[in-house]
């Protein structure tokens, strides 16, 4: 296991690209006193970006490395990282202003019905007028599979 994702900018510029593109994008719709929720955070490269714009992130990953990864990356920021399944967050309800879901995690979880269980988890726990923004990697395998599952 890498103990930095320092590696990944490095070697893979579309990485950095990507990560540019989908942070652009976020800020458009969330004000810097917003707080954040990075569901599936793996080694936090958004909150990476978010955190030196003036953004409070809490990140959740089921994994336990990966957090670990982002906190020692991190080391100045004090992020919230939490190990918790996406499908249950361990979060007071309407306690965040929106909710980010990027790269694979809708991939990483088996069917449309754990899917279907991670989004109202995110509603849940974003406040009214809060954005949900996920970003699938295959947009059609996902949109079918959320969609024959409601």
């Amino acid at each position: 296991m890498f103990k930095s994702q320092k590696w990944v900018w490095r070697i893979n510029k579309r990485w950095i690209d990507r990560t540019i593109e989908e942070v652009k994008f976020l800020v458009d719709y969330i004000s810097e006193e917003d707080r954040i929720l990075d569901v599936g955070c793996g080694t936090g490269r958004h909150i990476i970006k978010l955190i030196p714009k003036g953004y409070q992130t809490t990140g959740v990953d089921i994994s336990k490395e990966m957090p670990t990864i982002a906190k020692s990356d991190l080391q100045q920021s004090e992020p919230e990282l939490i190990r918790a399944d996406a499908t249950y967050l361990p979060i007071v309800d309407n306690s965040l202003n929106h909710a980010i879901c990027m790269f694979s995690v809708f991939l990483e979880l088996p069917s449309g019905n754990q899917r279907l269980k991670a989004l109202k988890q995110m509603k849940r726990v974003v406040r009214s007028k809060g954005y949900i923004i996920a970003r699938a990697r295959f947009a059609n395998y996902y949109n079918r599979s959320i969609l024959e599952t409601t």
